[in-house]
C-alpha cells in the first residue's frame, strides 16, 4: 500500500511439470504436460479509494491476469490446447461511510477474449468438444446492509 488510499497487488506463478513414470498402457508420452497446468501465471490489481465528502467513498479498481499455454487433456490434443492469454477486469464502487449501502459497476473480460476453459476428447469418434470462458460482461449491483 503506497498510500492508505492506494493498494497494488501482484502475483506470479511458475510451474514445471513432467511425467517421470507412466504405465505403458496409458497412451501418454513422458513429453506430455499435465492438463490445466500452465507454466506461467501472473495477476495484478490496483485500487484507489477516493473520499466523497462526508457521504462515503468511491473505489476504482482494475486488474489483469495472464495464463500461459495450457493443455485441456492429458494427451495434449491440439484442438484442446489454449495458447497464452490475458483477461482484464475493472470496476467502480460507491460505499456509504456507515457501510449501509454499496453500489458497484463491474466489467469482466473487457477485451472480450475468447478462450478455451475446458474440453473433451472423444478421439474414437473423431469428436472434440470445447467449453469456452465467459465473454465480456457488465454488472450493476446495489447492496443494502442491515
Amino acid at each position: 500500500m503506497p498510500t492508505p488510499e492506494l493498494q497494488i497487488h501482484m502475483g506470479l506463478g511458475y510451474l514445471h511439470n513432467e511425467y517421470t513414470d507412466l504405465n505403458e498402457t496409458s497412451g501418454l508420452l513422458k513429453s506430455n504436460k499435465l492438463a490445466d497446468a500452465p507454466e506461467l501465471t501472473f495477476n495484478t490489481s490496483i485500487q484507489y479509494a477516493i473520499p466523497v465528502g462526508e457521504n462515503g467513498e468511491v473505489t476504482l479498481r482494475g486488474g489483469a491476469a495472464y495464463k500461459s499455454k495450457t493443455f485441456k487433456d492429458p494427451f495434449n490434443t491440439v484442438p484442446l490446447t489454449q495458447e497464452g492469454y490475458w483477461l482484464v477486469d475493472a470496476g467502480i464502487t460507491y460505499d456509504t461511510l456507515d457501510g449501509d449501502w454499496r453500489v458497484a459497476l463491474v466489467g469482466t473480460n473487457l477485451t472480450n477474449k475468447t478462450y478455451l476453459n475446458n474440453g473433451i476428447n472423444v478421439e474414437a469418434f473423431g469428436y472434440f468438444e470445447g467449453y469456452f470462458g465467459r465473454p465480456r460482461e457488465y454488472s450493476l449491483s446495489v447492496t443494502r446492509n442491515f
